[in-house]
Formats: C-alpha cells, structure tokens, sequence
C-alpha cells in the first residue's frame, strides 16, 4: 500500500482511492482522477449552495443538496465536473 499526500492517492495492489477538496464556481470546473475509478462519493459541504454534477461538463447528470452526499457507480470513468449554484461552497470528491 502505498499513500502521496500531495495527490491525495492511496493504492492497494491495483485499486486507487483518491480524494480531493474544492470550491464550487457557477461554472463547470473538471476534477481529474490518476486512474479510471469505478465509484464516486461527492459531499457538498456547503450549507447554502446546491451542487451539479456532469460527466462531461454540459450534460447535468445530478444535482446534491447543501449538506448532502450522493455515491454513485461510474464505470471506468476519469473525471467528474462539478460547479454550484452561486458558487463559493466547498465541497469533497472520494473515488475508487
């Protein structure tokens, strides 16, 4: 096993987990996984804001609530994109 601090990237043999924070913008901003990941934990910390999230930064696939989380089966995916409402909320992405 083996754990980057900088990439927020633990590996365990072949699967990755990673984890990253962010803000929210009132656009579309893309977070990129190191490996393809097959499962997504989005938490919206905000306790305002609302969050949409796209696999391509234009088709909206979800929407989560201030303060909710959503865990969602991807498939092989590399990024997800996530922007608020307002913007300015902060938020966590937790794959693998």
């Amino acid at each position: 096993m083996t754990f980057d601090e900088t990439k927020r990237v633990k590996s365990v043999g072949d699967v990755y987990e990673f984890y990253n924070t962010g803000t929210t913008t009132n656009a579309y901003v893309q977070t990129t996984f190191p490996a393809k990941v097959d499962c997504l934990t989005i938490s919206n910390d905000s306790a305002t804001d609302p969050i949409q999230y796209s696999y391509d930064g234009a088709i909206l696939e979800g929407n989560l609530l201030a303060n909710e989380n959503i865990t969602v089966y991807v498939k092989s995916k590399g990024s997800i994109w996530l922007k608020g409402t307002a913007g300015g909320g902060t938020y966590r992405v937790f794959s693998w």
